[in-house]
C-alpha cells in the first residue's frame, strides 16, 4: 500500500510540476508585458516633459493666417534681402517674396503696409525689427500678394534683424 500511496503522490507531483510550469510561462509573459508597458509610460511621461522644459520661441505662431512679408533690398547691398528673409522667417513671418527695389536710393528702411492685417499685427512687425512708427506707409492698393513690403534702406546695420544675424 506504501508503494501505491507513493506512486499517486509521485504522479500527483509530476502533474502538479507541469501546472506550475504553465503558470510561470503565464506569469512570465504577464510580469515581461507589464514591465514593457511601464517602459513605454516612463519614455512618453519623460518626452512630453521634455517638450515642456524645452526652451523655444514664446510667441504664438498663428499658422491660419500670418503676415505675408515681401521683402526688397533697396541699398544694393549683395545678399542683403536674403539675411532679412531668414531673420524673419526665424520669427515666424512668412516670406512672400525676396527680391530688389526698383531702385537702390533708399536712405531709410520702409514698411509698405497694404492694408490687409490688423494694425498691432504690423506694429508687432515693426516693433520686431526695431524701426520706429513713421516708418509705416499705408497703401490703399491692392497690388501685390504679400500684405506688407518690407524695403531694406541703407540704414539696415542699425535694424535689429540685421544685429541678431
Amino acid at each position: 500500500m506504501k508503494t501505491r500511496y507513493k506512486k499517486q503522490q509521485s504522479s500527483g507531483h509530476s502533474s502538479h510540476s507541469f501546472f506550475s510550469f504553465l503558470f510561470d510561462i503565464k506569469d512570465r509573459f504577464s510580469l515581461i508585458v507589464i514591465w514593457f508597458l511601464l517602459a513605454v509610460n516612463v519614455v512618453l511621461i519623460l518626452s512630453l516633459v521634455h517638450k515642456f522644459l524645452q526652451p523655444g520661441d514664446t510667441e504664438p505662431l498663428n499658422m491660419q493666417n500670418p503676415l505675408s512679408v515681401e521683402i526688397l533690398n533697396g541699398c544694393g547691398e549683395p545678399g542683403l534681402a536674403n539675411v532679412f528673409a531668414s531673420c524673419l522667417e526665424q520669427k515666424r513671418y512668412r516670406i512672400a517674396s525676396v527680391g530688389n527695389a526698383p531702385d537702390f536710393d533708399f536712405a531709410k528702411t520702409l514698411i509698405f503696409d497694404r492694408c490687409k492685417k490688423n494694425q498691432d499685427v504690423i506694429r508687432n512687425f515693426q516693433e520686431s525689427l526695431g524701426l520706429d512708427s513713421d516708418r509705416i506707409v499705408l497703401v490703399r492698393q491692392d497690388q501685390g500678394t504679400a500684405d506688407v513690403t518690407l524695403i531694406i534702406g541703407c540704414d539696415y546695420a542699425s535694424l535689429d534683424c540685421f544685429q541678431s544675424q
